[in-house]
């Protein structure tokens, strides 16, 4: 039983570090997402009650940068889950707070709702979203934008993809 405990704790290791290459690549072909910053890599990491989903992002300057999320957010004992953000290291006072299921675009918002700012430095950052365990966060990418009215990812091909399937005229 210890070898197969074993093998299966062994594969899942294995399939995480696959999935983080897989991704990371992703990112790499795909330098834009990031908005005025370039996400480099992410990974997960359990600690303590929390699971981090954490960015690493590449910033041209240093400064004040308008943080969105594409995510998606299940529905946990009748609302939705409310996410920590830590920036370099610092936990901000800032957070995600899900209003809608299926996959959105979520800005970072102070307790008025209000889009808020977080500081950057200069070179590699690190943007961790924290959902407390067993909530994974489930955040494809981060967008971060030096400008509010740049700030938001936009869903349209998304929602034209989620239409042609329930129309049926998906193509190949």
């Amino acid at each position: 039983m210890k070898t197969f405990a074993g093998f299966i704790l062994s594969f899942f290791v294995y399939w995480s570090c696959f999935a983080q290459d897989i991704e990371k690549s992703y990112f790499e072909n795909h330098s834009a997402l990031g908005g005025d910053a370039v996400i480099k890599s992410a990974s997960f990491k359990a600690e303590k009650d929390g699971i981090y989903k954490t960015f690493e992002v590449e910033s041209l300057g240093e400064g004040a940068y308008y943080l969105d999320a594409w995510i998606m957010a299940p529905i946990i004992n009748g609302s939705y889950a409310e996410y920590k953000v830590v920036v370099n290291g610092i936990l901000t006072e800032f957070t995600f707070k899900p209003q809608t299921d299926g996959w959105h675009s979520l800005a970072l918002t102070d307790a008025r709702k209000s889009a808020v700012a977080v500081k950057l430095k200069q070179g590699i950052n690190t943007v961790s979203v924290i959902g407390k365990g067993p909530e994974v966060p489930n955040v494809e990418f981060i967008k971060m934008s030096s400008s509010l009215s740049r700030s938001g990812i936009s869903d349209s091909k998304y929602r034209a993809f989620i239409e042609s399937i329930e129309n049926g005229t998906l193509k190949k």
